[in-house]
């Protein structure tokens, strides 16, 4: 359920970082199988997700993270800060990315104007990477 109904652009930057599975994980063995009950299970999926009555309301990544858990280790608060900027970033900026993608001639265009404006104080090595993950992601947004 958490898997197919994670926000697009949550999705995308989750992706990026390599996380979706440890999040999907982590929001099961924190939120929704402490629960037996389908019903609850259900409820508690949906309230992790900002859903309400099945539609999209307003997900909020951090509180997906159980921060508060006794044993969540600083490797863990670290790696998951990480995870939460990509998010913020995918999610501030990926409207605008799209636009650009879908403004341009061709997806060469394309790279370079994510490249010179978005991108531009992303590490060298990475630029052109994630250039085109956001293509591709650009590709299944539209």
């Amino acid at each position: 359920m958490v898997r197919n109904r994670v926000p697009k652009v949550v999705d995308f930057a989750l992706k990026w970082c390599k996380a979706k599975q440890r999040w999907i994980d982590h929001v099961y063995d924190h939120f929704i199988n402490i629960y037996v009950d389908k019903n609850e299970r259900k409820r508690a999926a949906h309230a992790v997700l900002g859903l309400h009555k099945g539609r999209p309301i307003n997900f909020d990544f951090h509180k997906s993270i159980f921060w508060d858990h006794f044993d969540i280790t600083d490797d863990e608060v670290e790696y998951w800060e990480y995870v939460e900027g990509w998010v913020d970033w995918f999610r501030s900026y990926f409207i605008y990315m799209n636009d650009v993608y879908m403004n341009s001639e061709s997806e060469e265009e394309c790279k370079n104007k994510l490249k010179t404006s978005f991108l531009k104080n992303t590490e060298e090595s990475e630029r052109d990477k994630l250039a085109n993950f956001i293509i591709d992601c650009c590709k299944n947004y539209n």
